[in-house]
């Protein structure tokens, strides 16, 4: 893992796993998609991939998995604008080898719901 300023990450291709650096802390973790017009990108919040369910927004999605038990989908594929434009945020950028360590681990997940 590399920490890198918005220019430096503006200009990565491809998809990378990253979270936001700030004072010291390392963010939510999450996916960058694509870079575009040099000046916004898109991502996904890994934590708040929820599925559609009805066409309710995120916060109903999980107050119905709270009060019903429900199991809800996760959508790995949906990206949103990032468009917050902060010049001074700094990004802690995953490297391959973090992002096979990280697999790895979850392909040896013994308690998982069903």
């Amino acid at each position: 893992m590399k920490i890198i300023n918005r220019k430096e990450f503006l200009a990565l291709e491809g998809s990378v796993l990253f979270s936001r650096y700030h004072d010291g802390q390392i963010g939510d973790l999450e996916i960058k998609g694509g870079t575009f017009g040099g000046v916004d990108f898109t991502c996904q919040t890994v934590s708040t991939s929820i599925g559609s369910f009805d066409g309710a927004m995120l916060f109903e999605q999980i107050a119905r998995m709270e009060e019903t038990g429900v199991d809800l989908a996760m959508d790995f594929d949906y990206m949103g604008r990032d468009a917050l434009f902060d010049e001074h945020q700094l990004f802690a950028v995953w490297s391959a080898d973090d992002v096979r360590g990280l697999i790895a681990r979850l392909v040896r997940l013994e308690g998982v719901a069903d």
